[in-house]
């Protein structure tokens, strides 16, 4: 894949009318928790994967307490 053009991307969030509120700014600011990303982790669903790496859930499931630290 090639770099990102700057100024298609001002271009492009130039269009963009709404704007997020300060408490959803907050919210997406917090800190994410460790027992957070545990749940999250627990909850999944086996024999899938979170995107390219390949990784499924049953590996981050396995590995869940070195995983969720980094």
């Amino acid at each position: 894949m090639g770099a990102t053009d700057c100024n298609s991307q001002l271009s492009l969030i130039s269009c963009i009318k709404k704007k997020m509120s300060n408490i959803d700014q907050k919210i997406l600011d917090k800190k994410i928790e460790y027992n957070e990303i545990i749940s999250a982790i627990e909850e999944s669903p086996n024999n899938n994967s979170l995107g390219p790496d390949g990784l499924s859930f049953e590996f981050y499931k396995k590995f869940k307490e070195r995983t969720a630290n980094h």
